[in-house]
């Protein structure tokens, strides 16, 4: 995708978008624009961090992996936020993977884990900002916690496809039914007859590769309660974007660009 096309999307990453214009103009000059593809390995467990990771519209998961090689995801991250939450609890290491499942826009905005440490410790709007998505963060996984132990495989996919349908802004979610069963945890064939169902009452379409959301209001009221308290949780602690341009370095052609946030 060209970069042009990629940035052309009105909806970024939102936390930047929240700054006032004096912090915003001092961080931009310290961001990279990246690209983003399917299925790219942003960091993995254990590794030490380099980058914070700013998503545009794309739907990224963190995964735990266990020895077998069995994998579990903890939590989604969208435009609403962003990727290396530990940088702000002390470590310098991932605590998870970080895949991104859906590139969306096809970009990402990264700062330097030494630039963002220098600007958390002003302790000024990108601070609070991200701070209030850490609570935010730890809630969804609190919560998901909860709803992997409580909840049926039905409510739980429906719950996950709200999320994805949020973050990526759009009807046609590019996931398979292998993507959902190794997100949620679950066997091949459980995700398959979900699938089914919901295809066969019109909550769903599906195309090769691909599930389309036909109807919302019936997804909603088909996934547990989870989905609706993590999205509460989030209205609740962050702010509302404003409308700005992003002036950032381009990484895929040393360039620049400026983009409207």
């Amino acid at each position: 995708m060209a970069m042009s096309q990629a940035l052309s999307h009105p909806r970024l990453n939102h936390l930047l978008a929240t700054l006032p214009h004096d912090d915003y103009a001092r961080i931009s000059s310290q961001i990279r624009s990246i690209p983003f593809t399917s299925r790219q390995v942003l960091h993995k467990r254990d590794e030490p961090l380099h980058d914070i990771y700013f998503p545009s519209r794309s739907l990224c998961s963190l995964v735990m992996t266990m020895s077998d090689g069995s994998t579990a995801e903890i939590a989604v991250v969208g435009a609403e936020g962003f990727i290396g939450v530990e940088a702000l609890l002390g470590p310098s290491r991932a605590m998870s993977d970080a895949i991104v499942q859906a590139a969306g826009d096809g970009v990402c905005h990264a700062l330097s884990i030494e630039a963002f440490r220098r600007e958390c410790d002003r302790h000024e709007a990108l601070y609070a900002s991200v701070t209030a998505y850490r609570q935010a963060f730890v809630g969804f996984v609190t919560q998901s916690v909860a709803c992997n132990g409580l909840h049926s495989a039905d409510a739980r996919c429906c719950r996950w496809l709200l999320h994805a349908h949020d973050r990526l802004v759009s009807d046609d979610l590019p996931l398979t039914h292998d993507l959902l069963a190794t997100m949620l945890a679950v066997r091949r064939p459980t995700v398959t007859l979900v699938m089914a169902d919901l295809l066969q009452v019109g909550i769903i379409a599906t195309g090769r590769g691909s599930i389309r959301i036909a109807d919302r209001a019936a997804l909603e009221a088909r996934a547990c309660e989870c989905y609706e308290v993590v999205k509460r949780n989030f209205d609740r602690r962050l702010p509302v974007a404003r409308p700005r341009t992003l002036h950032v370095t381009d990484a895929s052609n040393n360039g620049s660009s400026d983009l409207a946030l």
